[in-house]
């Protein structure tokens, strides 16, 4: 499961998206769809013309990073039930929890999906 690391993580890398660290591919994706959809909602429901400063847009880039990596961890544990969108590091933690120490030797993630289904 994500933790308060991966949450500064996940901070980081929104602000800096050069920066990739161990965050898995899908936590990714879904962490810059997340911002998008934030994006949207201040630029339709939050911004306003008066308040358009430079301190302004840079407390904006704040919340909505920080917004987005709430947001990120509630869709992630959303998705959770579907065991194919979990990542590889989720996957083997999943598997070991059920006692299988075996996570680490399933290479493919379908095989990986597939035996914690069965």
């Amino acid at each position: 499961m994500l933790n308060k690391d991966d949450f500064f993580k996940i901070i980081d890398y929104l602000q800096d998206e050069s920066k990739i660290s161990d965050i898995p591919p899908e936590v990714r994706t879904l962490a810059d769809n997340c911002k998008l959809r934030t994006q949207v909602l201040f630029k339709n429901v939050v911004d306003s013309a008066p308040f358009a400063s430079d301190d302004y847009n840079r407390l904006r880039s704040l919340l909505i990073d920080w917004y987005t990596s709430l947001k990120t961890f509630q869709d992630v544990a959303k998705n959770n039930s579907d065991a194919f969108s979990l990542p590889h590091t989720l996957l083997n933690t999943s598997l070991k929890s059920f006692g299988f120490n075996v996570g680490r030797g399933i290479a493919n993630k379908i095989d990986k999906v597939l035996f914690l289904m069965n």
